[in-house]
């Protein structure tokens, strides 16, 4: 009997992307490798690296003295 196994895959709705651990990269749920690897996947939210870029950008605006040292 073959086994079947369920993918589970870090997905971010907000940015539609999906992260390919095997190439350790957020790619568009759209292109043309991912697409049909993830058609069947199990979706888990996730925050993508355009997510986090754009929270620590406003983290750094709202609270400027936390980075100062660090510019």
């Amino acid at each position: 009997m073959p086994s079947t196994q369920t993918l589970t895959a870090h997905a971010c709705s907000i940015h539609k992307r999906v992260y390919v651990t095997i190439l350790q990269i957020w790619l568009p749920l759209t292109h043309s490798q991912v697409e049909p690897v993830f058609a069947d996947a199990t979706w888990l939210e996730a925050a993508c690296d355009w997510c986090l870029l754009i929270s620590h950008t406003l983290f750094r605006r709202q609270f400027p003295d936390l980075y100062r040292a660090n510019a």
